[in-house]
């Protein structure tokens, strides 16, 4: 048996042979299920190297071999390579120079069904590191002992550390520094950590959205906020703002850095605009670098620090918000007041309309209302 590069077993040769009726094969059947030459076959076959009766024919010796020789000889070059990897994974001490590569690897989409976000990259790495630095190896009996001291109150973060060494040993299995059995075994649903059902996502209401702009406390704070909740888009969407990607004159938002590669164009009503004209013109500081926000050491804005503004606005302003809440009332409020769902969702990047729609947090009293004007 041997195994695909994912760390699969692949017994394609095996159905090959299966596929030919008879017990008898010609030179051409099995040089075709081997992808050798007719003249390596005959060779194999006067040799001994595999076993075939010899039928003369015009005066031409040919072979007939049996389906059991050469499913034999399958077997045995699949013992072979099991041996060679085996001893190749013998050698190898130390998993973590395998890093890199597996980064590279992730990022370049090789690895599960799609390139790897920076944060969900950062994330595994950090805990890959640590596993690494501690044990070298990656192995069964390690990797199970460590998710089963993780804190059982922290679930988020042993399904982060499952999905890591998962990621990584796929990588490993391709490489052939990892027997695929590890991947048989830590796949397995009993061994996967169980997912707990979603929280409800928070949405902030029209009331407290005003709340929060009332507690602003710099012309930045209520762009930013301005640009989230009027645009849906999220908070390292923000932060990775160019002043080359908004066009105040058009009122039009070019997201180049989006999750997924999804880049799009996006509309902003007056009073977004306003908000970004007189950060610009009055507050945003003569910087080098092209980014639209500005942290206070004077270096283009990250994803925290966005994260940390909204925090700080929604303890002032006695609410309760986060970026992701002011996505939700972005399309909460669209689909209440009647905006075509598709539209909806190409402006939030979603592939799926199901989902924008996890994203709508309307109140009942408001389908109820709505339905009066039927």
């Amino acid at each position: 048996m041997t195994y695909d590069k994912k760390g699969q077993k692949n017994s394609k040769s095996e159905y090959k042979v299966s596929s030919f009726s008879g017990a008898l094969l010609t030179v051409s059947d099995v040089a075709q299920i081997l992808g050798k030459t007719r003249k390596t076959i005959n060779d194999w076959c006067k040799s001994g190297k595999l076993m075939a009766s010899p039928k003369e024919h015009g005066g031409v010796v040919t072979y007939q071999i049996h389906q059991q020789a050469v499913e034999v000889y399958l077997q045995g070059q699949a013992a072979l390579e099991e041996m060679k990897r085996r001893k190749k994974q013998i050698g190898i001490q130390d998993h973590t120079p395998y890093l890199e590569g597996w980064r590279k690897a992730a990022k370049a989409g090789l690895i599960g069904r799609r390139a790897y976000a920076e944060n969900t990259l950062n994330s595994y790495e950090s805990y890959l590191k640590k596993y690494l630095a501690k044990y070298k190896l990656l192995t069964f009996n390690r990797v199970k002992s460590e998710l089963a001291d993780c804190p059982p109150e922290l679930p988020e973060r042993r399904r982060g550390m499952y999905r890591s060494f998962v990621s990584f040993a796929k990588y490993l299995v391709m490489e052939e520094a990892l027997d695929p059995e590890f991947l048989e075994k830590v796949l397995t649903k009993d061994f996967s950590p169980k997912s707990n059902p979603s929280p409800k996502q928070h949405v902030v209401s029209e009331e407290d959205l005003v709340k929060l702009i009332a507690a602003t406390k710099t012309r930045q704070e209520r762009a930013m906020l301005m640009i989230m909740a009027n645009t849906g888009v999220r908070a390292s969407e923000c932060a990775h703002l160019k002043l080359e990607d908004v066009d105040l004159e058009k009122q039009e938002l070019w997201v180049g850095e989006a999750k997924y590669d999804e880049a799009r164009s996006l509309g902003f009503n007056d009073e977004t605009a306003l908000a970004i004209r007189s950060y610009l013109e009055k507050e945003r500081p003569d910087v080098d670098h092209p980014f639209l926000f500005v942290d206070q050491s004077r270096n283009p804005m990250r994803r925290d620090g966005v994260y940390q503004r909204v925090a700080r606005i929604a303890r002032d302003a006695g609410v309760y918000a986060y970026p992701h809440a002011l996505r939700s009332r972005f399309v909460t409020y669209n689909l209440t007041k009647g905006r075509n769902p598709q539209d909806v969702q190409e402006a939030c990047g979603h592939k799926s309309i199901l989902t924008t729609m996890l994203y709508n947090r309307r109140r009942t009293q408001d389908r109820v209302d709505s339905m009066k004007n039927w």
